[in-house]
């Protein structure tokens, strides 16, 4: 019963099982195919990560999901740091704050360096390209 005291008159709720079966059934079909679409896209991540490794693989993901934030492309970013256009509209004082943290070390711009060449830098993962 109610606080006013009329009786409840609303009715009992029925579960249509079938349905609820359904439901579930849809949610797993829907599961298999992502993780079918998340193998692939690792796979497809894999193959471009082929080719000569200077970095470590920890080093180089973190390397990539930096690069990957900015609202430039890397070849954009490699002319504003050649020609230090610190003034670049389509970079901010955070995205450089977050380029310092990627800067390679002295030890991984010497290992890069020797493959500066275009023949050597093609051998290389694209993220140390």
């Amino acid at each position: 019963e109610r606080k006013d005291g009329r009786a409840n008159t609303m009715p009992a709720a029925a579960i249509d099982f079938n349905a609820l079966s359904k439901m579930f059934e849809a949610e797993k079909t829907k599961g298999t195919q992502q993780a079918r679409r998340s193998s692939g896209v690792l796979s497809k991540a894999q193959q471009r990560n082929v080719g000569t490794k200077l970095l470590s693989d920890h080093r180089a993901r973190n390397i990539a999901i930096k690069l990957k934030r900015l609202p430039i492309s890397c070849k954009e970013l490699s002319n504003v740091l050649r020609k230090l256009e610190w003034e670049a509209s389509g970079i901010s004082t955070d995205d450089l704050d977050q380029i310092l943290e990627v800067i390679p070390t002295q030890e991984e711009a010497a290992k890069l360096r020797e493959h500066s060449e275009p023949e050597a830098c093609l051998k290389l993962r694209d993220v140390e390209q």
